[in-house]
């Protein structure tokens, strides 16, 4: 009998005890509690949790300050994980949504920090530098007298000289392969697209070392009319300021001396 009792009060032990933890599963934590827990898991550096909680937070408090800097700080749990291709997108979606935000001139300064750090090696497609150059243009224009505004010119120029490093690796393996039409097309297709500023005296020098071949290959008549556009292309790159004028004299003068000597 007291064996009997002793087991249904064990029963109903484990009962409330069940009961309990089914309940606790149950409390809804409030969004700022949630915040709270959210930045203090942020600021041990437990990104990958943080972003789980500033996620529901973004949702549940919308509008609210703390959605707000939710926002900002989920860009940059993915930022401080290296997970450049996530912030990119959470730190561009803050500055679209708060423009006017202290923080917006940062979210896209960082933006262009994360494709700089996606940017391809040289002989890879380039679709990140490219990004990466169009946001620097928006950031030039948009905050001139910006605090990252030196750095961000620094890595414009650094990822538009990379982009001309592929362009005249290209425009040589056209040139290797004898695609002396190819190889004219695709350098003035490259100066027509980018304004080029470290590469547009190499282009132009294998621009005139392509016009020579084509002279040499083909009739007098089919090489005068390439010549005629050569000079067209070198008075053009003048005109829209691609090259100066010093430059531009240089080139002509080398162009006549490598023709009579072919």
């Amino acid at each position: 009998m007291k064996i009997n009792s002793f087991v249904s009060f064990f029963k109903v032990l484990f009962l409330l005890f069940s009961l309990s933890l089914f309940s606790c599963k149950n409390i809804k934590i409030h969004p700022k509690d949630k915040f709270l827990k959210a930045m203090e898991l942020y600021n041990k550096k437990k990104y990958s949790d943080a972003a789980k909680l500033f996620q529901e937070v973004i949702i549940s408090m919308s509008g609210k300050y703390e959605a707000i800097e939710a926002s900002w700080l989920l860009s940059n749990c993915y930022f401080n994980s290296s997970n450049y291709r996530k912030a990119i997108k959470e730190f561009i979606k803050f500055y679209e949504v708060y423009p006017k935000n202290e923080k917006a001139e940062e979210a896209l300064y960082l933006s262009i920090v994360c494709l700089n750090n996606l940017s391809a090696r040289v002989y890879l497609d380039q679709k990140e530098t490219f990004e990466a150059i169009e946001f620097s243009e928006e950031y030039i224009d948009s905050f001139p007298q910006g605090k990252f505004f030196d750095k961000v010119v620094r890595i414009k120029n650094n990822l538009k000289e990379k982009i001309d490093i592929k362009n005249i690796s290209t425009v040589k393996v056209f040139f290797n392969l004898k695609y002396y039409n190819a190889t004219l097309s695709l350098i003035e297709d490259i100066i027509n697209e980018i304004n080029l500023e470290f590469s547009i005296d190499e282009l132009v020098k294998t621009a005139t070392d392509t016009i020579i071949k084509i002279a040499k290959k083909n009739k007098k008549k089919s090489s005068s009319k390439q010549i005629q556009k050569y000079l067209k292309f070198l008075y053009r790159c003048r005109a829209e300021k691609k090259i100066n004028d010093t430059m531009f004299s240089e080139l002509l003068r080398t162009f006549f001396r490598d023709i009579e000597k072919k």
